[in-house]
């Protein structure tokens, strides 16, 4: 046996991931509603939904051919879809349309546009549809269906004609001729 000092270098441990990160393009955020309902753009006839954060940096980069998760936290489930196609528009915001294979094997759509500071989306699984929206990357979703429940109509009437003497800045100028004699 030798009497050599034996150096042994400490193991290092794996630290469990993070909390914050996210397992699909959302997760469920308990800031969310604070940050949306202080913002003022929340729908008034939401129910069911659930609050959730959105992974933007990856959203802002999918491209066709890719894939991506999305939770659904009333019914924990989690769906895969895969990136059919994609339009850019000239502000930059990207219009992503995807399909879901379901556990029942039919395929599902899914359709979002992601801009810098909103995401707007419907996904179709076999337990429903679902609409969701975000201001900047901390959004809600909820079932199409729950909507309906406390929808809303507002009716837009047309405009009242001007009736007072007050100039019009958008009425066409009057020009006047030159006089040719």
């Amino acid at each position: 046996m030798s009497k050599d000092p034996v150096n042994v270098k400490p193991k290092t441990i794996e630290a469990p991931a993070k909390r914050n990160q996210f397992e699909a393009i959302n997760k469920v955020s308990e800031k969310a509603k604070s940050v949306l309902t202080n913002a003022n753009v929340l729908p008034s006839d939401l129910n069911n939904e659930a609050y959730i954060e959105f992974d933007l940096n990856t959203l802002q980069a999918l491209e066709a051919g890719d894939s991506f998760d999305i939770s659904i936290p009333q019914t924990a489930e989690t769906y895969s879809a895969e990136i059919t196609s994609l339009s850019e528009a000239s502000n930059g915001d990207k219009s992503i349309f995807g399909q879901v294979i379901g556990a029942n094997g039919q395929l599902h759509t899914t359709v979002m546009t992601v801009g810098n500071d909103a995401i707007y989306g419907q996904f179709t699984a076999p337990s429903g549809n679902y609409v969701f929206e975000s201001k900047g990357k901390y959004g809600w979703i909820a079932a199409k269906r729950d909507l309906y429940q406390n929808h809303i109509e507002h009716h837009v009437d047309a405009p009242t004609p001007k009736t007072d003497k007050t100039i019009d800045m958008f009425a066409p100028k009057k020009t006047e001729q030159p006089n040719t004699q």
